[in-house]
């Protein structure tokens, strides 16, 4: 039972970190994604934030899972 709760924040921990790291790397200067006036040119953001959301999803499941997993 221990594994499963060390695997289970091991991947959240690993699809936040991707999750944080989209944003920055979506424009191209990366200063471009917090300022739209420099010039440049950044990627659809679509996929990003669909993303985003099944990566928050992924988490609450499995954190409901890891709170299960701790009582039987």
């Amino acid at each position: 039972m221990r594994y499963l709760v060390v695997g289970l924040i091991i991947s959240m921990n690993m699809a936040m970190g991707v999750s944080a790291l989209l944003p920055w790397v979506q424009c191209r200067p990366i200063n471009k994604a917090w300022n739209p006036r420099i010039p440049g040119e950044c990627n659809d953001a679509h996929p990003i934030i669909y993303y985003n959301i099944s990566s928050g999803g992924r988490s609450n499941r499995n954190t409901a899972r890891a709170i299960y997993a701790g009582r039987g």
